[in-house]
């Protein structure tokens, strides 16, 4: 009968020892194609303890939750933390989101700003076209006017019209 060896690697949460004959055979015992002796993910077991406990059930892989110095057994529990200690993140900073809210909030009340800003000179500017155009129609109606005068003044002095300047003239008084 050929000797046992015990090997030993990690998988997940727990560590996992198994005693075989071969490397090859711990890992179809750990049910794993990939070679975890070449990877470094697999060794041959020196811890007395973990080497008795093979070596009690041969080809079985038994676990025990990884950091732990129990025992290995056929089937292992969730690794358990101290008593008294206890995970605590620190809590976090919020400098950094705060001021990012800020400098958001502040673009917000800047675009509010220049949305009413264009509104007042859009305003200012329609105000402005209706005053230009309303003053530019009563120019051009006192224009009209004088040149009818001037035509009529014309044709009284005895003056003549070519036929398009009658036309215009004729359309124009009504």
């Amino acid at each position: 009968m050929a000797k046992l060896k015990v090997f030993q690697a990690s998988f997940g949460f727990h560590d996992s020892v198994v005693a075989t004959t071969s490397r090859p055979k711990a890992l179809e015992a750990w049910g794993v194609r990939q070679d975890l002796f070449a990877e470094g993910m697999a060794r041959e077991a020196d811890d007395p303890d973990a080497i008795k406990a093979a070596l009690a059930q041969p080809g079985a892989p038994l676990l025990r939750p990884i950091g732990d110095k129990g025992a290995f057994k056929a089937e292992a529990g969730a690794p358990k933390l101290p008593k008294g200690e206890t995970a605590k993140r620190p809590a976090p900073d919020r400098a950094r989101l705060t001021t990012a809210e800020k400098a958001l909030s502040a673009l917000a009340e800047e675009e509010k700003t220049l949305a009413r800003d264009f509104a007042e000179r859009r305003k200012a500017l329609v105000a402005e076209e209706m005053a230009a155009r309303e003053d530019w129609q009563a120019r051009e109606a006192q224009a009209r006017d004088a040149l009818e005068k001037a035509r009529a003044a014309y044709v009284r002095a005895g003056g003549r019209l070519s036929a398009k300047a009658a036309i215009r003239s004729a359309r124009a008084s009504g």
